[in-house]
């Protein structure tokens, strides 16, 4: 498999991106109606009900984080944050849309943690958002899986859907416009995690064949974890 990377070079840590801000939160809202309603339902068991209550209140923080913060998209530069945490945190917010949409939702994290620059909300907004488009373009009985490992220096993080896919010219234009194929779409979740990665010294690329699934490689640098700099 061929990954062509992507970097936004110029992206200014000092830009607002009203358009990807509102991008996030209406993602976020989305996955707050899912939890209603399936805690609704008269048949959830105590376990489930309990996962889709932690979810909510989840994203219901994540909102109160992003809605003082939303004229900034860059990450203090002396902050580090354990990308596998936040990759936890993520899926399971996420996990009762996924439940709802009939689609499984899976981890697949080496062991220990991984530290990159950053602070732990852009990542969120990053990797819920990559989930997100990942479920959207699911169907019943698909799949969408989250893997990090690391090489050396450097940490790779995928997302991986079964889902139906993009042709080659779509998938060119993704980082650098919005796209999307989805009724109610805004199509920047990707444009909005290629400039976040590259804020952050990394890169993005995509691999996708139509009606077989789409997978999103986020390459970052590791971060030394010196006590100082860590930040959940």
């Amino acid at each position: 498999m061929h990954i062509r990377f992507k970097r936004r070079e110029k992206a200014s840590f000092r830009t607002a991106d009203l358009g990807s801000w509102l991008h996030d939160i209406g993602a976020l809202v989305l996955n707050l109606d899912s939890c209603t309603h399936l805690l609704a339902s008269p048949n959830l068991d105590a376990g489930t009900r309990r996962a889709v209550r932690r979810s909510a209140k989840r994203t219901l923080l994540l909102l109160k984080n992003m809605l003082p913060r939303r004229q900034e998209l860059r990450s203090p530069r002396n902050t580090s944050c354990n990308i596998n945490a936040v990759v936890v945190d993520c899926v399971d917010m996420l996990r009762s849309k996924a439940q709802q949409e009939g689609v499984g939702l899976e981890v697949a994290l080496t062991s220990g943690p991984l530290w990159v620059r950053g602070d732990a909300l852009t990542y969120t907004r990053m990797i819920s958002n990559l989930i997100v488009n990942g479920l959207e373009a699911s169907a019943i009985g698909d799949s969408v899986t989250v893997t990090s490992t690391r090489s050396g220096n450097t940490i790779l993080l995928t997302v991986a859907d079964t889902g139906s896919g993009v042709s080659r010219s779509v998938r060119n234009s993704l980082f650098h416009r919005p796209i999307t194929t989805k009724r109610n779409g805004s199509g920047r979740a990707l444009m909005h995690a290629a400039t976040a990665a590259a804020l952050h010294g990394g890169a993005i690329g995509i691999d996708s064949t139509v009606g077989v699934g789409t997978i999103v490689t986020i390459r970052l640098p590791a971060r030394p974890t010196s006590r100082s700099a860590r930040h959940k």
